[in-house]
């Protein structure tokens, strides 16, 4: 098949992008930033924006389906930002790919469109969106869930969204680099009791998913096709979070949490850091924030069980393999 993938040059884009090549698929991939890495590669590129309707259909034109990993990733911001890249941007891929006869569509979403900051212990797809979010990002990024399944198996394009859980590995530009930053700084600290158990998602595997998807969207219709329905993603392997990164800075030769900062009070300190940064204009994201600290101090783990049935998922590079790789990478670079 040829299949566009949106937001390319990411972090998971990139990974998807060499997995299709692997098996023989040719891949397309759109951004708005330039890609050389993946023009050295010989992939296809273009240059646009989910959000332009004229870009969207040049770039379905041609392909036989679309996986949509491009959005406004972060822990704060304003809201009409976030909307119009995660709700409209989609709104858009989907009308572009239905009009041009696409038949299978993936919407990568991701486990906060379900997280208000209580526990999830062995979460399924049962899962309601909560009430209210912790941040825009969530909030845009459930809307967007919510109009990518609505779109399954209108004009037969099948539609299902996959929900990653912390993403990592070689090339990480989001976790490990702000792990890495703040210990290296002296200023990271468990938030909450350190217990908190939460699945973790090494990228190859991230990636392996979406072709799982991808096939499985192919599947003849039945109760186990995947249309229309949500799936949680990780190792499946739950790890006590703390303890996991404390171990992750040792390897990586960066000191590891100096103390701990109960959860209430880091999420009143999220709180206050969030004004200050309004205030001040800023538009990074700040040190922390009440949704980070309600991350790093909730249970999050899910039932891998409907991914694996109606997808053909498996996890195949362990945690302990993924950490393996991590530093052979780093050692290299």
């Amino acid at each position: 098949m040829k299949v566009l993938v949106t937001g390319g040059s990411g972090f998971l884009g990139s990974h998807i992008i060499e997995q299709l090549r692997e098996q023989g698929h040719e891949a397309r991939s759109m951004a708005r930033s330039p890609q050389p890495e993946l023009e050295a590669l010989g992939v296809e590129t273009i240059a646009g924006d989910i959000c332009s309707e004229q870009d969207a259909a040049r770039a379905v034109e041609g392909c036989d389906a679309v996986i949509h990993t491009a959005a406004m990733v972060g822990a704060w911001g304003k809201e009409d930002q976030f909307w119009r890249v995660n709700v409209e941007g989609t709104r858009v891929m989907l009308d572009a790919a239905r009009a041009a006869g696409i038949q299978r569509f993936i919407f990568t979403s991701s486990p906060s469109v379900v997280f208000d900051g209580t526990p999830l212990i062995d979460a399924g797809p049962e899962t309601p969106y909560p009430a209210s979010f912790p941040t825009p990002y969530a909030s845009t990024k459930a809307e967007s869930e919510r109009i990518a399944l609505a779109a399954d198996d209108q004009d037969g394009m099948r539609v299902t969204a996959l929900r990653p859980q912390l993403m990592w590995g070689p090339g990480d530009p989001h976790l490990l680099p702000m792990l890495m930053k703040k210990a290296e700084a002296g200023k990271l600290r468990v938030v909450g009791d350190g217990k908190a158990r939460v699945d973790i998602t090494y990228i190859d595997n991230a990636a392996r998913a979406h072709l799982d998807a991808l096939d499985a969207l192919g599947k003849p219709a039945g109760a186990e096709h995947p249309g229309g329905k949500a799936y949680f993603i990780s190792n499946g392997e739950p790890v006590e979070l703390w303890s996991w990164i404390s171990e992750l800075m040792k390897q990586m030769g960066a000191p590891a949490p100096g103390g701990a900062v109960p959860r209430q009070v880091a999420w009143l300190a999220g709180w206050a850091t969030e004004i200050f940064w309004s205030l001040l204009g800023k538009r990074d994201d700040p040190p922390l924030t009440r949704y980070i600290a309600l991350k790093m101090s909730t249970d999050q783990y899910y039932d891998l069980e409907p991914a694996r049935r109606e997808l053909g998922y498996e996890p195949s590079i362990s945690m302990e393999e993924g950490l393996k790789r991590l530093l052979e990478a780093r050692a290299a670079s």
